[in-house]
């Protein structure tokens, strides 16, 4: 994820003008596993809270905790594609104090709880390998999402257990609407 694609708009203006502002947004994109608090960030700045938090909006258009939690949700995005963890697991690295915190701020940022779009990201590359079975065996070749899935591009890797990916590919086409 870059730095400027997390900004409301894609808007680069934010990263650019007041110093504050750009040290609280490096420190957000560095340190979003953490647990950051307005304070440690208006501190950062040597601002007030107050102070602090209404540059950060007039300036970047958005609150410092919906910046840091489009982060984070970024992060679970592609920790969900990539990695077959536990939601709890997730939910610690992307720096939710609990799995709940977690799965109500996905829902409300995806409109879908993270199982979901984790099925359907796998449902998507499932579908892929489907159409074109020759393509798993290309290691530079890549899948990529539909658009209303992020329409990212993720290279195939070979995995080191293919007994187990044959069985979620099988659970995963079993459970496709025919």
């Amino acid at each position: 994820m870059t730095r400027r694609a997390a900004l409301p708009g894609n808007d680069a203006s934010a990263m650019d003008g007041h110093p504050g502002i750009h040290r609280s947004l490096d420190y957000i994109f560095r340190y979003f596993r953490d647990p950051i608090t307005p304070s440690d960030l208006a501190r950062l700045c040597g601002m007030s809270r107050r102070g602090f938090y209404m540059a950060f909006q007039k300036k970047v258009g958005a609150s410092p905790g919906a910046i840091l939690r489009g982060c984070r949700i970024e992060y679970a995005k592609q920790l969900l594609i990539e990695d077959d963890l536990l939601l709890t697991q997730i939910a610690g690295q992307c720096g939710f104090r609990s799995v709940n915190s977690f799965c109500v701020a996905f829902q409300r940022a995806v409109k879908m709880s993270p199982k979901r779009y984790q099925r359907r990201c796998w449902l998507a590359v499932c579908r892929e390998l489907k159409k074109d079975p020759g393509h798993a065996s290309q290691s530079a070749s890549a899948i990529t999402f539909p658009a209303s899935l992020g329409g990212k591009s993720f290279p195939v890797i070979p995995s080191l257990s293919p007994r187990s990916n044959r069985r979620k590919q099988k659970d995963v086409i079993a459970r496709q609407p025919r």
